[in-house]
C-alpha cells in the first residue's frame, strides 16, 4: 500500500537492520533506471523517499529520449505541450527552455522578455492547447505524460501539415508516389498542379474541389496520413531536401524499392567525378 511517510531520511534509524531506505539516492536511482515509464510512475507512489528519487529529471529525460527517438515532430527537448505549471517544474526550466516553449506556443519572446522572472510569468499565462491535465513536479515527467496524451490527438495542426513534404499515392497504383506540399498560405503544390487547399470540418483537409481527405494518426511513429477513397498522403520528412517545380507538368513518380538504388547511383556518380 502506498504511503507518504518513512524513508525520507533513512529507515534503519535506531540501529535496526538495514533497509532500502538506507540506500544512497544515486544507487536507488540507478535501480530505477531499469524501469519503464509505467513502473517508474508506480514507484513514485510508494512513499516520499521513492517519489523523490523516481521523479529525478535525468530518469524521465532518458525515458523521453528513448520513447521519442523514432517519433515524428519529437525532439530531445522539453515538450512544449506539457503542463509545466507546477512550481518545481517551471522553476527547473532554463532560460533557453523557457524561450523554446514560449516560441512554440506563439508567445513573442525576443526583445520583449529579458529576465527569467518575466519568462516564467509568461509561461504561467501561456497554457498549452493540449496537455496532461495534472501539473507534474518535474519537467521531463510532465513532457513524457503530455506527449503520450498528445499522440492520441486526431486533428493535425497547420505547423504539422506544412512542415514536411507528403507522398501522394493513388490507390490504384500503390507502389508509386508523387511528392507534394501544403504551404501556409493555403497553396497545394505538386509537380503537376497547383491548387488551393483548406481545412474542411474538424478533421479533414480538402484540395480544390476534390473529395476531402480525412486526417489519420499513425500510432507507430506519431506521424499523419490524409486519405479519401482514391488517394493516400503520407508525411515524408525524409524527402525534405527534394526539389521540384510546382505545376511543371513533369511527372515525379518513384517506387519505394527504387529509393536505395537512386541513392547508391548518386553516390557512385559523385565518387566518379571526384576521381
Amino acid at each position: 500500500m502506498a504511503t507518504d511517510d518513512g524513508g525520507g531520511s533513512g529507515g534503519s534509524g535506531g540501529g535496526g537492520a538495514p533497509s532500502i531506505f538506507d540506500l544512497p539516492s544515486e544507487v536507488l536511482q540507478g535501480i530505477f533506471a531499469y524501469l519503464d515509464a509505467r513502473s517508474l510512475a508506480r514507484a513514485a507512489r510508494v512513499c516520499r523517499f521513492f517519489r523523490e528519487n523516481a521523479d529525478a529529471e535525468h530518469l524521465w529525460r532518458d525515458l523521453c529520449c528513448a520513447r521519442w527517438s523514432d517519433k515524428k515532430f519529437m525532439t530531445h527537448e522539453v515538450f512544449f505541450r506539457a503542463n509545466l505549471a507546477h512550481p518545481a517544474a517551471i522553476g527547473a526550466l532554463s532560460v533557453g527552455e523557457l524561450k523554446l516553449v514560449l516560441r512554440k506556443r506563439h508567445v513573442p519572446v525576443d526583445g520583449v522578455l529579458r529576465e527569467k522572472s518575466d519568462l516564467i510569468d509568461a509561461m504561467r499565462r501561456a497554457h498549452p492547447d493540449v496537455a496532461f491535465p495534472v501539473p507534474l513536479p518535474t519537467k521531463w515527467k510532465a513532457s513524457y505524460a503530455a506527449a503520450e496524451l498528445d499522440s492520441r490527438r486526431d486533428v493535425l495542426t497547420m505547423e504539422e501539415l506544412t512542415a514536411y513534404p507528403w507522398k501522394l499515392r493513388f490507390k490504384q497504383q500503390p507502389n508509386l508516389y508523387m511528392i507534394s506540399r501544403f504551404t501556409k498560405n493555403f497553396v497545394y503544390e505538386s509537380p503537376e498542379h497547383i491548387f488551393d487547399w483548406r481545412f474542411y470540418s474538424s478533421n479533414f483537409v480538402q484540395v480544390a474541389q476534390f473529395p476531402p481527405l480525412q486526417m489519420k494518426r499513425m500510432p507507430e511513429d506519431w506521424g499523419w496520413q490524409l486519405e479519401n477513397a482514391y488517394v493516400v498522403f503520407t508525411m515524408a520528412p525524409e524527402l525534405s531536401g527534394v526539389d521540384f517545380v510546382p505545376g511543371s507538368n513533369m511527372h515525379q513518380f518513384a517506387r519505394d524499392d527504387e529509393n536505395e538504388e537512386v541513392a547508391e547511383a548518386a553516390a557512385e556518380d559523385d565518387g566518379g567525378r571526384a576521381n
